[in-house]
């Protein structure tokens, strides 16, 4: 009877497992996809910015280009996708707003110094964000140019860094020591018997990150990510390494579950 038992137990062991396997085909033919793949083209995320390639963004791109990388992957440069997109003019710079302040710009007669600042000023211009959409055929026109086997395509939601309040009694310890630099000595000072709330910073990203087959165009996988980084003494930290804690965690999942060996 036990043995029964056993064989029965192992048996929906197996079965669970072989269930589990077939949870996400998406994932597990993006899986293979990209295990196969050897050229990756990435496009610029869609952000809610104005400047798809500022400086925290670049940083963004580069950390996924890093990731395909040490897969063993030829990633093609940035530079050359930018130019490819511009050419075909699948990134339209110019809203209607613009395109209307542009206009009046032209008939009143401003130079171009007035127009460029009042461009700068204008709410509604700056409120535009970045965003790529894309047909399956231009996915494809653009994996033909480069002869990619992946098109790697996204969108930023949130990527910066929040106040948070610390619960931690060693936080509010801290909280409650002022540094002071004088040019005889370097001290604290502990403002005793009173208390100074702490207030820590956390880097946070959400973004979405899609594949896309390279010979016809089709969505292979999206993967929507959520990750935030606050390490101990986090009010000290930049803002620089809160962000690229917060990015880690995030591409760490992303490219754990895409790993053919998981």
């Amino acid at each position: 009877m036990r043995v029964k038992s056993i064989v029965f137990i192992i048996i929906l062991l197996l079965i669970a497992g072989l269930v589990k396997a077939e949870e996400n085909p998406f994932l597990r033919d993006a899986k293979i996809k990209l295990a196969n793949a050897k050229r990756i083209v990435i496009i610029p995320f869609s952000t809610t910015s104005q400047d798809p390639m500022g400086i925290e963004n670049r940083r963004l791109l580069f950390a996924i280009r890093q990731g395909f990388e040490c897969m063993g992957k030829l990633v093609i440069p940035e530079e050359d996708v930018w130019a490819l997109l511009k050419e075909k003019k699948l990134i339209e710079r110019e809203n209607e707003q613009a395109k209307k302040l542009k206009e009046q710009l032209r008939i009143y007669g401003f130079s171009k110094e007035i127009q460029d600042y009042l461009k700068e000023i204008d709410p509604q211009f700056l409120s535009e964000p970045f965003m790529l959409s894309l047909t399956e055929e231009q996915v494809k026109e653009i994996a033909k140019r480069f002869n990619a086997d992946i098109i790697v395509r996204g969108c930023i939601v949130d990527y910066g860094v929040m106040d948070v309040s610390s619960g931690s009694p060693l936080s509010n310890l801290i909280g409650g020591v002022a540094p002071f630099i004088t040019a005889q000595r370097i001290g604290i000072a502990i403002a005793a018997g009173s208390y100074i709330p702490s207030v820590d910073k956390q880097g946070v990203i959400q973004m979405t990150i899609y594949l896309h087959d390279g010979i016809n165009g089709r969505l292979l996988y999206g993967k929507s990510l959520f990750s935030t980084y606050k390490p101990l003494f986090s009010n000290l930290e930049t803002k620089f390494v809160l962000l690229r804690g917060a990015l880690k965690r995030a591409l760490d999942t992303f490219f754990n579950e895409l790993s053919i060996n998981n």
